[in-house]
């Protein structure tokens, strides 16, 4: 649901359910731990048609801000997911997911979640959703 929601995927396959974008954006992001790409997927309102190259950014006044920039539409195109480092007093890692249909992250139209001890970068594609 709406809001910054914990969710523990544990080591069975899971999905990870996202209706509107609104469940998971802006500074009310979601976090997401121990996700493993080759078993768990994301079940998305609106088809994944491709993974975009993995970017990072700086830190800047807010979350929300660092996702428009990392995730602009040089990097995160229409209907397309990606992994962005956000750095920080810390690095943290992201899933910014293209809901909308227009290319680059907008507050409310797409999905972002932290991943914290992701596993299996490799098997990061398109079908990792559903």
């Amino acid at each position: 649901g709406a809001g910054a929601d914990f969710i523990d995927v544990g080591t069975d396959n899971n999905v990870v359910v996202y209706g509107p974008a609104s469940d998971s954006t802006g500074n009310a992001f979601d976090t997401v731990s121990r996700l493993h790409f080759e078993r768990d997927h994301i079940d998305v309102v609106n088809a994944v048609t491709a993974i975009d190259a993995s970017a990072s950014t700086a830190f800047v006044t807010d979350y929300n801000t660092s996702f428009e920039n990392g995730a602009d539409a040089a990097h995160l195109g229409a209907h397309h997911a990606m992994l962005l480092t956000v750095n920080g007093a810390q690095s943290e890692l992201f899933m910014v997911i293209d809901q909308n249909g227009v290319a680059g992250y907008q507050e409310g139209g797409d999905i972002v979640f932290k991943l914290v001890d992701p596993n299996q970068f490799a098997a990061f594609t398109a079908q990792s959703f559903i």
